[in-house]
């Protein structure tokens, strides 16, 4: 892929990872939260959004499907040592947890 198409597709990327909505965002907390609940004794939550207070995300990768879909991966690690990270393509969470790498094809 060419240097153009590249950047437009990485700032696309951004673009939506900026834009997440509150129900991704939520469903991309329960799914971390369901992927390594065993890992991890967490003190009682309230809110599934609390999860982010023990993780944090350093890097996005580009998945470069397409001219057309939007797909990429957050990358970061947990309080418990992992790292952790999700899935995001076609403005849906496809995953989040350890295993997010499995989930991109083209990086």
């Amino acid at each position: 892929m060419n240097d153009d198409k590249l950047k437009e597709c990485a700032e696309k990327c951004v673009e939506s990872f900026n834009n997440l909505t509150d129900g991704m965002i939520d469903e991309i907390c329960t799914q971390l939260w369901e992927n390594v609940k065993d890992e991890f004794t967490l003190p009682k939550i309230s809110d599934v959004r609390e999860i982010l207070n023990y993780c944090w995300f350093e890097a996005l990768y580009v998945d470069m499907i397409n001219d057309d879909e939007i797909a990429y991966a957050v990358e970061g690690e947990g309080d418990w040592g992992t790292e952790v990270g999700f899935v995001i393509r076609d403005n849906k969470v496809i995953y989040a947890g350890a295993d997010y790498l499995d989930y991109i094809k083209n990086v």
